[in-house]
């Protein structure tokens, strides 16, 4: 989530297990029905995710 302050953010709760914590730009765009492109600046990310059923087996 955004926050002024990384300590009001996320960070709170896994900030001590980081060596580096701060400040990004995150984009979350739908290029399909199931599909999720996630990109970020700083880190660089480009990143797609696409959902799918699994085989479920029934016995």
């Amino acid at each position: 989530m955004d926050g002024a302050r990384l300590d009001t953010a996320c960070p709170r709760y896994y900030g001590a297990a980081c060596v580096r914590t701060g400040y990004a730009h995150m984009e979350l765009t739908w290029t399909g029905p199931a599909s999720l492109r996630v990109t970020m600046d700083t880190p660089q990310l480009d990143w797609t995710l696409t959902a799918t059923s699994t085989r479920s087996w029934t016995f």
